[in-house]
């Protein structure tokens, strides 16, 4: 098979929700954000959030920027997500996945077989048939009970009766058939055994789009977007964008500039609309 390539198709937004395998190499995440109310200072407390929305901007390999959605609906423990007394709350998730997938149109070529021919060869072989007997056994089984009887007895002082017992056990066996099967009537037969053989191909060729997936490490991330969503008393959903705190968003990266690529920490504010908190 032979393969030219042509294009590459990158498929847009990639959405993913949290969970999946995960494996040590993959990256992962602690979030952290404070919901204030509209003015910007005062906390939301006991709040609930009913999604948290955080978007990877990376780039995909022609170099084109495209989005990769985490959205968490738990708190990394499996229950929901809700402010503290701060208004603070804090996801953390084992596995990130920071991947897309995108599309290649390729030029595939297969060779097809265009001419067959049937090849025998005689195969000998033993065939017996299927023959029956009955294997027999005696099966036994012991029963017992006890036979008492009263006998007297006697001394200087008078003579008494007391019963007295013996175990009987009486044995009784019956005879027990099985059919058992068994080969017989064994020879030999001879026949033939044929496949079909290609001996002649050609090539046909045909594009094919298929797709593929790439994955990124968080240093290849170039920017990042928070969102939630939370509810007012009416029950009506909200959605807030996130105001990022750059100093403490980004890899996990040590005083000697060395990054770890496995992990990520994104923290941002949130101020909630007036109509969330009247």
């Amino acid at each position: 098979m032979r393969i030219d390539i042509s294009r590459f198709v990158t498929i847009g937004l990639v959405l993913l929700l949290a969970g999946g395998c995960m494996t040590n190499d993959e990256p992962r995440l602690i979030a952290t954000g404070e919901l204030l109310a509209a003015d910007g200072h005062t906390p939301l407390g006991d709040k609930v959030i009913d999604r948290y929305v955080l978007t990877f901007s990376v780039l995909d390999n022609a170099g084109d920027p495209i989005d990769i959605v985490r959205e968490f609906i738990h708190d990394g423990r499996g229950k929901p997500i809700v402010t503290n007394g701060d208004g603070q709350f804090e996801i953390r998730s084992a596995t990130l996945e920071l991947s897309f997938d995108w599309e290649r149109d390729e030029y595939v070529c297969d060779d097809v077989c265009v001419t067959w021919d049937t090849f025998c060869t005689e195969v000998n072989e033993e065939v017996c048939d299927v023959c029956t007997e009955q294997d027999c056994w005696d099966d036994c089984s012991e029963s017992c009970y006890d036979e008492c009887w009263d006998e007297e007895y006697c001394d200087e002082d008078g003579c008494w009766t007391e019963t007295v017992c013996e175990e009987v056990c009486d044995e009784s066996c019956q005879t027990v058939c099985e059919p058992v099967d068994y080969d017989c009537n064994c020879r030999w037969e001879t026949y033939e055994e044929c496949d079909d053989v290609c001996t002649e191909t050609t090539e046909e060729c045909d594009w094919l789009t298929r797709t593929y997936t790439s994955y990124r490490s968080v240093d290849e991330v170039k920017k990042t977007k928070a969102a939630v969503w939370t509810r007012d008393k009416t029950r009506r959903l909200y959605m807030i964008g996130g105001e990022q705190n750059e100093d403490a968003t980004g890899p996990d990266c040590g005083e000697d500039g060395q990054c770890d690529q496995r992990l990520w920490f994104q923290n941002d504010r949130f101020v909630a609309p007036t109509p969330l908190v009247e």
